[in-house]
């Protein structure tokens, strides 16, 4: 709502318009239901012994925003014969800059907003992580992470040095659309559909189960460099003119 008052330059003096009035009201007359969303933050009272802990991140952007939500898959190990375990962790989500960004840097910018949501979340606790699997739709992000280095563009190349030193034991994979939950965060939810809504709160339904998953391979999508055109004016100095001592000797034998 914000950025709609900023696009249609609406000074803080301007009245609002009716119809981000209107939206502002019915999102505010939904905030009773949000009191009764809990979130366990008790995270080690999942676990039990020699369970088997994995960190399962998902990123994902629009034309509107882009977003990014990450999960605990707590297995039990198999002389315990326990279900496994998804606990919803993190969340981020932010609005996409007022300038135009084509679609596969909006997605990029996801999987930037990904990494510092998982960094603090694998050094304060004090348990062993399995495996850190981060998952975005876009196979043109996940054909850049897994470009070699020097490859690509300086876009890329700012941005996948940024998220390879904040998580570098992390495995990229592909998701379909369908089960990524990000998708929720960057479209919207009304608090009435979040309260039990199980792809947000315990990601795609194969996470919860003991069948192995089997990433996705995606094939390396090369970005040709970019070059900029520029024009430069080039004064050539005449090769006569170099065999004269001093200015004053040029005009003596032009004149």
């Amino acid at each position: 709502m914000l950025q709609s008052l900023w696009k249609d330059n609406v000074s803080r003096d301007d009245p609002t318009p009716k119809t981000i009035l209107n939206s502002g009201e019915e999102f505010a007359s939904l905030f009773e239901v949000l009191k009764s969303i809990e979130i366990p933050r008790f995270l080690k009272g999942q676990m039990k012994v020699d369970s088997r802990i994995e960190m399962h991140g998902y990123c994902d952007g629009s034309g509107k925003a882009y977003s990014a939500m990450v999960y605990l898959r707590i297995i039990p190990c198999e002389k315990d014969a326990g279900k496994v375990v998804v606990v919803f962790v993190a969340a981020n989500t932010r609005v996409n800059p007022i300038e135009p960004v084509t679609l596969p840097r909006i997605e990029m910018h996801s999987a930037l907003l990904l990494a510092p949501l998982s960094a603090p979340i694998l050094k304060p606790l004090p348990i062993q992580m399995n495996g850190v699997y981060l998952w975005s739709d876009s196979q043109i992000v996940l054909s850049w992470i897994h470009l070699p280095p020097r490859k690509g563009n300086q876009f890329v190349l700012n941005r996948l040095t940024q998220i390879i030193s904040l998580v570098p034991q992390a495995q990229w994979n592909h998701i379909a659309g369908t089960s990524n939950p990000t998708d929720c965060a960057y479209r919207g939810l009304s608090p009435s559909t979040l309260l039990n809504h199980p792809l947000w709160w315990s990601g795609p339904q194969w996470l919860s189960s003991h069948e192995p998953f089997s990433p996705s391979l995606i094939e390396t999508f090369v970005i040709e460099p970019e070059f900029d055109c520029v024009s430069c004016a080039v004064r050539l100095i005449p090769d006569f003119l170099l065999k004269f001592s001093s200015f004053s000797r040029l005009s003596r034998v032009v004149t």
